[in-house]
């Protein structure tokens, strides 16, 4: 095992459980990924069992640990098959819980789903690379419509999110681009284990859909979008998906809370799943529970996808969130059951920061998700004695009204009780 004690936990290099970000596609159902191995399991003990001798038990070898809350990582003898141990393991007493270290879902065709992102680059079918001010493709520019549809500019004038640390858990951020300069604090990289969570690509076609790189760009287009909100923000880069947008959940789990050990008041996770895993279940309590405002980018099919959906809207311990376009319209791509999404946000043509000192424009409820998180920042810059149920409750309540299109996010009881988009100038209380 290899141990990083700042982190204070021991994590396990080279898991192939399925975690996407479809910054190529939303969510790439199609992606040919390599087989996963079907000979590791995620496993909690009770307090008190030694992870090492129950390990034994079962003849295999502990190979990564997160101490805190004892998670643990095995790799089991050969010729043994997690779906045939997962019974036994979980009828021991000395268990929570055990898990496979991978996710994958029936799909239509047959193919696989996975834990992916929402947003698509570029869109119009072509990136631009600028400095500041110039236009992108479409006509979409760094003052873009999006700013101006929810009050930014009058926002700003109340809050710029000061010394709020706000985690962008994704495929890393370009750390040296011009436009995030003061702005990055340093992080984590959970794929390559070290302490470069740069966003860049490697050259290489990881998940074997004939694509190289297509994931690089995701992380440092969401940092855009929350730097351009809250100015005065810090943001913390922590990457758990590789260039192609492959991960694992053991990453994310450790991802989420590296960012709450390391001050986060708010995790951005632009990504989502069909199922909740109890890993996954037990890294959101924690950041939750220790009063950390955690957005997410709800799904773009049919629910509940996690961990959008995670509580349930009237509980929101996770706020999900919806794209809508200029006209608020709801974006066709904004799918999902009612749980999945507790608010909207601007969507569809959004310019922001992109790979190699670079600008984009893209479109997905992970696009959203930031806009979110940049809000929850400022109110909490604002308001620094609220607790995270507050700052939630005031953005999912001081909200615009949206239209529901067709193929739009439609809610049991009708347009009428859709989410609301976004409303910055009402949130904080600014001038109009």
């Amino acid at each position: 095992m290899r141990a990083i004690h700042s982190l204070k936990m021991i994590v396990a290099v080279g898991l192939a459980l399925a975690v996407a970000v479809g910054s190529a596609g939303i969510v790439r159902a199609d992606s040919k990924l390599p087989d996963v191995p079907s000979d590791q399991v995620v496993v909690k003990p009770k307090p008190g069992v030694d992870s090492a001798l129950l390990a034994a038990r079962y003849g295999a070898t502990v190979t990564g640990v997160v101490t805190e809350t004892n998670l643990t990582l095995w790799q089991l003898p050969a010729g043994q098959a997690a779906d045939a141990l997962l019974p036994a393991l979980n009828a021991d007493p000395d268990l929570f819980y055990a898990e496979p270290n991978y996710y994958a879902d029936a799909a239509p065709g047959g193919s696989q789903r996975y834990f992916g992102g929402h947003g698509s680059f570029p869109a119009g079918g072509q990136r631009y690379f600028g400095g500041h001010g110039d236009s992108a493709s479409g006509g979409a520019s760094k003052d873009q419509w999006a700013w101006k549809k929810i009050g930014l500019s009058s926002a700003q004038s109340v809050s710029t999110g000061q010394g709020v640390i706000v985690a962008i858990i994704d495929s890393g951020i370009d750390l040296d681009h011009p436009a995030l300069a003061g702005a990055l604090l340093p992080g984590y990289d959970f794929v390559g284990m070290d302490d470069d969570p740069y966003d860049r690509g490697d050259g290489l076609d990881n998940d074997g859909n004939g694509l190289i790189d297509e994931g690089t760009g995701h992380g440092t287009h969401i940092a855009g979008i929350v730097h351009t909100l809250a100015p005065g923000a810090m943001i913390l880069p922590v990457r758990v998906l590789n260039s192609d947008g492959i991960g694992t959940y053991w990453e994310v789990a450790a991802g989420i809370r590296y960012a709450v050990d390391h001050g986060a008041r708010v995790i951005n996770l632009s990504m989502s799943a069909p199922r909740l895993t109890p890993s996954l279940s037990d890294a959101l309590n924690y950041a939750i529970g220790r009063g950390v405002v955690v957005v997410a980018a709800a799904g773009d099919g049919e629910g509940a996808n996690y961990p959008a959906a995670f509580g349930g809207p009237s509980a929101r311990s996770v706020l999900g969130v919806g794209a809508t376009d200029s006209e608020d319209v709801v974006a066709a791509f904004s799918g999902g059951r009612t749980k999945d999404t507790d608010v909207f946000a601007p969507g569809v043509d959004i310019f922001s920061t992109f790979a190699n000192d670079g600008y984009a424009s893209g479109a997905g409820t992970s696009m959203s998700a930031a806009f979110v998180s940049g809000e929850a920042a400022l109110l909490i810059a604002q308001h620094p004695e609220w607790n995270a149920a507050k700052v939630s409750e005031t953005i999912v309540k001081k909200i615009s009204k949206v239209k529901v299109g067709e193929g739009g996010n439609k809610k049991e009881g009708g347009e009428e009780n859709a989410p609301g988009r976004i409303n910055l100038t009402s949130a904080l209380g600014a001038p109009k």
